[in-house]
């Protein structure tokens, strides 16, 4: 019914104790010793792994030694590996099949080609023309007892153009020789190169007409390929037979000396003899005096006594005065046939050593 309580009756509920029968203790398990039989087998076991790891062992051991004694064998008997040689590439030298000159006066060569190029000789022994295509190409001058800086002070005082022009100077080496190079009316319009050696000062100049005729600068480099190319050489004398510096004595072709004589007591020393035919130009010839360590003490030149003999086909007279002071008791006298080609195969020489009195 609708707004009465409903009332549940309570139960009462008695608890009544179980009795569990009581369950005897768990048995504690007992350990146990492993047997003999066990044992025997673990032993055996590990004997096995250890066996098997000495034969792998000892296999590794004999592969690798095989493999050494191969190695070995190979590298006694196995063709070696070829090796590569690798040679610098060489740059042709330009003036290997040039022709040479030789001056055997002072001492020096250079090259130069043979097809373009024609050397001859100024009527003076001191200068050398360079000749291209029957042009003037270039001159070696010598002058005696004069430095650079003599010359150049020479040169400005001399040439009505040097205040104006423009002159400059530098310092070059070629061919292991100290050199001054002098430009003139700027670089490389007109140049020459003066240097030293023995007292004597080189100059070797291109000449104007060269370069003025040179727009592609081909002459240029010519002048500088043969530049490259000078160097001072020893001369080896010829070997003659020995003279006094008194007497009339005769020595054998190509000189027979007649007269030596000293005209003072200290000099000149006058000379007269004969030449064969073909050793003088234009009625000259060269002379020199050395002393006993070659160094030049006079200079000068043998000339005909017969003017025009020496285009006789026959010997010719001669005479030739040496003005000179040497401390030295001995010395070469040495006569060289006027070469007007330049050529070196052209020129002849013949030498006589001499003794000097005591003055």
């Amino acid at each position: 019914m609708e707004g009465e309580e409903t009332k549940i009756s309570q139960i009462k509920v008695e608890e009544t104790p179980i009795n569990c029968p009581v369950c005897p203790p768990c048995p504690v398990p007992q350990k146990t010793k492993p047997g003999k039989a066990f044992l025997k087998v673990l032993f055996l076991f590990i004997l096995a792994l250890i066996l098997a790891a000495v034969v792998l062992v000892g296999s590794g051991i004999k592969i690798i030694r095989k493999e050494s004694l191969l190695d070995l064998w190979l590298a006694r008997n196995q063709a070696p590996t070829p090796t590569v040689i690798i040679e610098p590439t060489l740059t042709p030298d330009p003036t290997a099949d040039w022709k040479t000159y030789t001056n055997t006066k002072y001492g020096f060569s250079f090259k130069y080609p043979n097809e373009v190029i024609n050397i001859g000789s100024t009527t003076s022994s001191d200068s050398i023309n360079l000749k291209k295509d029957d042009s003037n190409f270039a001159v070696i001058s010598i002058y005696q007892n004069m430095s650079v800086n003599d010359y150049l002070k020479k040169y400005e005082s001399g040439d009505p153009l040097a205040p104006t022009t423009n002159v400059s100077t530098t310092e070059i080496v070629f061919n292991n020789i100290e050199a001054t190079k002098v430009n003139i009316g700027g670089v490389d319009v007109m140049y020459f190169v003066l240097f030293v050696k023995n007292n004597q000062l080189f100059k070797i100049e291109l000449d104007v007409t060269a370069i003025m005729s040179d727009p592609d600068n081909t002459n240029r480099s010519l002048f500088d390929q043969i530049l490259s190319t000078f160097k001072f050489v020893t001369i080896t004398p010829t070997s003659s037979p020995s003279a006094q510096t008194k007497g009339g004595l005769t020595q054998g072709t190509p000189v027979k000396i007649k007269s030596i004589s000293l005209t003072t007591a200290t000099g000149p020393l006058v000379i007269k003899g004969t030449v064969d035919f073909g050793w003088m130009f234009e009625g000259v010839m060269p002379v020199l005096l050395l002393d006993s360590s070659r160094n030049e003490i006079a200079s000068g030149s043998a000339t005909e006594t017969t003017p025009g003999s020496w285009q006789s086909g026959k010997a010719v007279d001669f005479s030739v005065s040496l003005a000179f002071t040497t401390k030295d008791t001995s010395g070469f006298l040495v006569f060289k046939n006027d070469n007007p080609s330049g050529f070196p195969e052209n020129q002849k020489t013949f030498e006589l050593p001499v003794k000097f009195a005591q003055r």
